[in-house]
């Protein structure tokens, strides 16, 4: 039977400060088509706006395991020393773990986590591909993967990645509908950004990255009413969490669109 990490740590983990993650795979995608031409009078947004709607998890992932797990005491361990900064010992400890016990789940997704927050993305590619299996079965694996594939100029491979676990609850894995949202909207197909970036607004708490998202899906495909909306409704939110770059990106394009085309 699964039981989660005891109470204590999980209060100490939800502590921990995420690193924010850099552009994926910036110079391996900057060649690829941007899809339909800006509308009249458009800027063409900034390659980093896109990628606005990527975001780590906020916590560490969730690490289930069994009440006989031989690991658990030595998982729970290494994340309670990166807490208090001991990474390199954390790792050093998550990787012998991961050696003594390859086909157990936790550590690999403990150790995954880790590279994923240093973007150490081709460590982390090469740790996935260790055990394709697990790394193609497990919720946060497939995310840690797929990240580490687009990044490492991989695309095609993550689009296959994410799009074959769409079956996963976008409400408890909002990361991977983000990610291969961003992937489409990069690689010129917004009609399925938008979809997902809908998906993601209809079935989680709404958060402003999903609402940039989504106008600038409908922008580059040429639907300007639902553009206009997703800017407003971005530019409402009390709290975006967007950053102030992206915000005077939205406040600009509205204003244009209003010009274009007044509501």
């Amino acid at each position: 039977m699964a039981q989660m990490l005891p109470e204590p740590l999980q209060r100490m983990l939800a502590t921990l400060q995420p690193g924010s993650g850099a552009p994926a795979g910036r110079e391996a995608l900057s060649g690829q088509s941007g899809g339909a031409k800006p509308q009249p009078g458009a800027q063409e947004p900034p390659m980093a706006l896109d990628e606005v709607a990527i975001k780590l998890p906020e916590k560490p992932f969730h690490i289930a395991l069994s009440s006989d797990a031989p690991a658990l005491d030595e998982v729970a361990q290494a994340q309670l020393a990166i807490a208090s900064g001991r990474v390199e010992a954390a790792e050093a400890r998550l990787r012998k773990l991961h050696a003594a016990y390859p086909k157990l789940e936790a550590p690999l997704v403990a150790l995954a986590d880790l590279l994923l927050r240093q973007e150490r993305w081709a460590e982390l590619r090469q740790l996935m591909e260790s055990d394709t299996d697990m790394a193609e079965s497990s919720p946060p694996l497939i995310f840690a993967y797929a990240r580490a594939l687009w990044a490492t100029g991989q695309t095609s491979r993550a689009t296959l990645l994410l799009a074959g676990s769409e079956r996963i609850n976008p409400s408890e894995h909002p990361n991977h509908y983000s990610l291969l949202a961003a992937i489409y909207q990069r690689t010129g197909r917004p009609m399925r950004a938008a979809r997902l970036y809908r998906t993601l607004l209809s079935s989680h708490p709404p958060e402003g990255r999903w609402w940039l998202g989504l106008a600038l899906a409908e922008e580059k495909r040429g639907a300007q009413a639902a553009a206009r909306k997703a800017y407003a409704a971005l530019l409402s939110m009390p709290n975006p969490t967007v950053g102030g770059g992206a915000l005077q990106y939205a406040q600009r394009r509205l204003a244009a669109l209003d010009q274009q085309d007044p509501p």
